[in-house]
């Protein structure tokens, strides 16, 4: 797992050290529904939903560095192209994205911790 740039928070929030924790809570709370849709929505099969799912993280993946994470979840949707679908992979491609999602919100915690 990636180390997490925080250089671009502390661009954005500069010494509100309020908002600099409001930002942090709120990146908490994406990557906690990130890990939650993306598995609901690989089990269901559902790429549409899928695709906006991740669409919707990608400036918050960017920000934070995390190019790796939305390369792979990008790559995911593929998997439904796939006649019969390989569910194996499909399995392995949510345990990975899980695992990276709580690896983020730990360093993210730790980080606000870190700040206060």
């Amino acid at each position: 797992m990636k180390t997490l740039d925080f250089s671009s928070i502390e661009l954005i929030t500069g010494e509100d050290k309020d908002y600099h924790q409001e930002l942090i809570g709120l990146y908490v709370h994406l990557f906690e529904d990130l890990s939650i849709k993306y598995k609901t929505q690989m089990l269901s099969g559902d790429g549409e939903k899928l695709y906006a799912t991740i669409h919707r993280a990608k400036p918050s993946l960017i920000t934070l560095g995390l190019t790796e994470l939305l390369e792979d979840m990008k790559q995911s949707i593929a998997l439904f192209s796939q006649d019969p679908i390989d569910t194996e992979k499909v399995q392995a491609a949510i345990e990975y994205a899980q695992k990276y999602c709580e690896d983020v919100i730990i360093q993210l915690k730790k980080y606000r911790e870190r700040m206060k």
